[in-house]
């Protein structure tokens, strides 16, 4: 069920260089996720915030490697809206 959660997670492609992942937060796989990238990747991180939780294109291809490594399918990575 919780990995079902994750599954439903979008990524908002901000432009080629940053990705907002902040709907990881709303589950608890996201939520460990989230943490190893803070941990591990702080200089990845562009922008931290309640709504927001923007990372580099680096910290977007690790956060790939944690989805690989939980043998789920890459989250759907939409165009942001933000930046037309």
């Amino acid at each position: 069920m919780l990995r079902q959660e994750l599954l439903k997670c979008k990524i908002y492609k901000i432009n080629d260089a940053s990705y907002d992942i902040h709907e990881l937060s709303n589950n608890y796989y996201g939520i460990m996720i989230l943490n190893h990238i803070e941990k591990a990747f702080s200089s990845q991180i562009l922008s931290k915030s309640r709504s927001k939780f923007i990372v580099s294109g680096k910290g977007f291809e690790d956060l790939l490697d944690n989805f690989k490594v939980l043998k789920l399918d890459a989250p759907r990575v939409i165009k942001s809206k933000i930046n037309k």
